[in-house]
């Protein structure tokens, strides 16, 4: 049987692989954008057990975040790093994500089930190619705003 969090770098590798596939980089540009299109794939009802909190630009997963670097020091994921320029005009690390060799090949391990695969292949044909503010307007839209 496969663990939860076997599934959560699963889905994670594949939203990346895909991703990866419909850029001319060949890569997801941004950690901000790959956080809030795990979250919508997430609320997608892609069975995710990442939790999230509120951070900056709305919900921010740390397990996320963390589960990259595992990925990375696997040699499943190479993070490419470059600097950029945040939207109030700070020069800003940016990275960018794509699945390695090693990656796809542990992912052709598994099977994706046809429902979850249909539901991130349109996800990110909906929301890839758009800028990555517009990504987060739609995480805020179904981001529940925290109480005190």
């Amino acid at each position: 049987m496969i663990s939860d969090k076997t599934w959560d770098i699963i889905y994670l590798l594949y939203i990346i692989r895909e991703g990866g596939e419909r850029t001319k980089e060949g890569a997801i540009e941004g950690a901000v954008r790959l956080q809030k299109l795990v979250f919508l794939a997430r609320e997608e009802k892609i069975p995710f057990t990442y939790s999230f909190d509120s951070y900056y630009f709305g919900p921010y997963s740390e397990e996320l975040a963390k589960d990259l670097g595992f990925l990375k020091d696997l040699g499943f994921l190479e993070v490419i790093e470059e600097t950029g320029i945040s939207a109030t005009g700070r020069i800003i690390p940016k990275r960018s994500y794509r699945i390695t060799e090693a990656g796809l090949g542990f992912l052709s391990k598994f099977k994706i089930p046809k429902d979850s695969s249909e539901k991130i292949v349109n996800l990110l044909d909906e929301y890839l190619p758009l800028p990555v503010a517009k990504i987060v307007e739609e995480a805020l839209k179904r981001w529940p705003i925290p109480t005190t």
